[in-house]
């Protein structure tokens, strides 16, 4: 049996931790109706803006589900630059985008 040491686990964490804030670790490229979701540089999955059936709101982005699915096809995350352009491209497009209501304090 292999044995990692702690220290190399918590190298390789704090690693990808720093990387993870820079441009094209996750990324969404919308082109036309392209839509192309790249992660860690390497994993790119492709979608349609007209495949996309809703938009869910949640906390710090947006969750986006395209038809033939229950599971989120994406997040849009807020604190991207363009998260506007897609909210305003999504409304263009006439794709619903659910608010949750905020819950009551008591």
């Amino acid at each position: 049996m292999i044995i990692i040491p702690f220290s190399i686990i918590w190298f390789g964490v704090t690693f990808f931790g720093m990387i993870a804030p820079l441009k094209g670790v996750w990324e969404i490229k919308v082109e036309e109706d392209n839509i192309t979701v790249i992660k860690m540089f390497i994993f790119r999955r492709h979608w349609k803006i007209s495949d996309i059936s809703y938009c869910k709101m949640k906390r710090g982005g947006m969750n986006v589900y395209v038809n033939g699915r229950k599971k989120k096809a994406f997040f849009v995350d807020g604190m991207t630059d363009h998260f506007d352009n897609f909210i305003k491209r999504m409304e263009k497009e006439g794709k619903e985008i659910i608010i949750p209501e905020p819950k009551e304090k008591n």
